[in-house]
This record gives C-alpha cells, structure tokens and sequence, in this order.
C-alpha cells in the first residue's frame, strides 16, 4: 500500500474515533450503556430490525445485545 493511501487510512480511523468517543460521551449522558445507545442508533435509522441484524451491523455479541435488550425492556 503506498504512503498516500496510509495516510487516508490514519485520517479515516482518526475521524472514526472522534464520532465513537462523541457517541460514549452522549450515552454516558443519556445514562445508557454504549450498547443500548448503538441499538437506540439502529432503531431510529432502520426502524424494526431484526436482532440478528443488530448483531452483524454494530459487530456485537448474541450476548451483549440480548442483555442490552432485556436490560432496556426492564428499563421500560
């Protein structure tokens, strides 16, 4: 890979790392867990979605989102 391209990859990931912190910051305010706040994300961009779809697009565990879920429903 050239210099240049290494050089976009770094930006990119840099990028990527603000937004992750703005969303951790966010949930800690909102008082949600990171999980519950990603599951909240999808929700509201994708409307109903289906758990497995979760799982594959926040790159989560079966377990981490059922927990997150079960927490939330209990939550109200």
């Amino acid at each position: 890979m050239e210099n240049k391209d290494m050089n976009v990859i770094r930006r990119f990931n840099r990028i990527e790392d603000k937004i992750n912190s703005l969303y951790h910051k966010a949930s800690r305010i909102m008082g949600f867990a990171d999980s519950e706040m990603m599951i909240l994300y999808l929700l509201c961009n994708y409307g109903t979605i289906a758990q497995k779809d979760v799982i594959a697009f926040a790159g989560m565990s079966k377990q981490t989102v059922s927990s997150a879920v079960s927490w939330m429903e209990q939550a109200g």
